[in-house]
């Protein structure tokens, strides 16, 4: 359910392999657009996301990268000596999305 408040956690890490060895983690639900709309509602602003990503190559990776980024402004990325593994941080912040009256989403550069 829906229990916590939003604004609640500093940090939260997403650390889910993919049991299907489908060689991509997180799996496809922990990367939709309503579970990571959920979990930057939980973060406090300027909170931060860790996501422990495992991907057996760069489109892979590109995968989880283009599915944080419909919902995360901005990521750094961090590469472990293992060549799988990176770690995607992505903070609570909005610069690049700003939402007028019709809802529809402005780029400002």
């Amino acid at each position: 359910g829906d229990s916590q408040p939003t604004g609640t956690y500093d940090i939260i890490i997403l650390d889910i392999s993919d049991p299907s060895g489908a060689k991509i983690s997180p799996p496809e639900p922990f990367r939709d657009v309503a579970y990571l709309t959920k979990v930057k509602a939980l973060l406090k602003e300027n909170g931060l996301l860790m996501v422990n990503t495992i991907a057996s190559d760069n489109k892979k990776l590109d995968t989880v990268i283009q599915d944080l980024a419909k919902v995360f402004d901005l990521m750094y990325l961090a590469k472990a000596e293992d060549e799988l593994n990176h770690v995607i941080f992505a903070p609570n912040i909005n610069f690049k999305r700003q939402k007028n009256e019709e809802d529809q989403v402005i780029v400002v550069e």
